[in-house]
């Protein structure tokens, strides 16, 4: 997420409650609730409602320009600018930087869905039913879940390369390691995509049963529980390398560690965690009406986009030299010639 996490929750709000699917805004309303906009606007929300769009808005476009600097961090890494980019201080492996990239993609296109929907849902400026099929929802929860696979599985696969580069691990302990967090990527990936079929399966019955929505719970509650895991387990990991790094004598940097042991780790922990708890809540949001479920929403986009643009963007940071005033000049004349050359 984010994960846009709003997504998960609201996607999981309408699996329980398949009324809301049509989000009828017109007839029987609440009462009160003032709204942004005059009457004649085509577009007006009410204030959680406005609140939560502006917000995903906002970290759309955050997420976006993460997309272009990862993207210019791989063009970096290929072209080895700065040179010192491919020594060993400065050494992050090829798994990294493309999940980094397919997470930023991944998040930029959920907060748009995300966005497409809160606007068209609530627009309280329109009296018309809004429906959403179920390939559009599937679509939305796909990208939210891998969105959240790609982020463990970049900061997992940081750290393991740099166990490997920094210390004298032996080989069979690194494979171990490795094993285990491709298993856990693995059961993330099973777990999501269950959720995913059998929510389609689940709206689209018009008499579903009881159990099934039993079963999304705990699919849903297993999947949380695990992305808590691989949190612990990237918390584990990069505290110990951090303490065992400092004692290497073979990279003098460690910088990438630290930055993954007292800034990435702690608050992928945070993001994990609320997940957690709200799943554990979530029965009970969602039996208490549309407007706990939109308050929810609101602290689910802050806690959740803020989190992990922060993550993002201290995994950018990670293995990246600064360039120095000579290649700025030269990218800038690079730059200026293809311009000139496109004229």
């Amino acid at each position: 997420m984010l994960s846009i996490q709003v997504s998960r929750i609201l996607i999981f709000a309408l699996t329980f409650l398949p009324s809301l699917i049509s989000a009828k805004r017109g007839g029987g309303g609440s009462g009160g609730g003032g709204s942004f906009g005059d009457g004649d606007s085509n577009f007006s929300l009410e204030p959680l409602d406005a609140a939560t769009f502006a917000f995903i808005v906002i970290f759309a476009v955050i997420t976006a320009i993460q997309a272009l600097i990862a993207l210019s961090n791989i063009r970096r890494r290929i072209n080895k600018v700065p040179p010192s980019i491919a020594t060993l201080e400065y050494s992050v492996g090829p798994i990294f930087p493309i999940c980094l990239l397919m997470t930023t993609l991944l998040l930029t296109t959920s907060y748009g869905l995300y966005a497409t929907y809160v606007g068209r849902t609530y627009n309280t400026s329109t009296f018309e039913d809004v429906w959403w099929s179920v390939s559009f929802m599937v679509a939305q929860n796909v990208i939210v879940f891998l969105a959240d696979i790609f982020l463990a599985s970049s900061i997992l696969a940081l750290l393991s390369y740099r166990e490997k580069i920094v210390l004298n691990t032996p080989g069979w302990i690194r494979d171990v390691k490795a094993i285990a967090d491709a298993i856990l990527v693995v059961i993330l990936l099973a777990l999501s995509m269950g959720f995913v079929g059998l929510g389609a399966a689940y709206v689209t019955d018009l008499d579903p049963a009881e159990a099934e929505a039993e079963t999304l719970n705990k699919l849903s509650m297993a999947y949380c529980s695990f992305l808590f895991v691989a949190a612990v387990d990237i918390a584990v990991t990069s505290t110990m390398l951090y303490v065992r790094a400092r004692k290497s004598s073979q990279v003098n940097d460690h910088s990438i560690i630290r930055r993954c042991a007292f800034i990435i780790s702690p608050l992928y922990m945070v993001y994990t965690l609320f997940l957690l708890i709200f799943q554990a809540r979530a029965e009970q949001i969602n039996i208490q009406g549309e407007e706990v479920v939109k308050q929810w929403d609101l602290a689910s986009v802050i806690i959740g986009c803020i989190t992990e643009a922060i993550v993002i963007n201290a995994c950018l940071g990670c293995g990246m030299p600064p360039l120095s005033k000579e290649n700025k000049e030269v990218k800038e004349h690079v730059h200026s010639e293809k311009v000139i050359q496109a004229v």
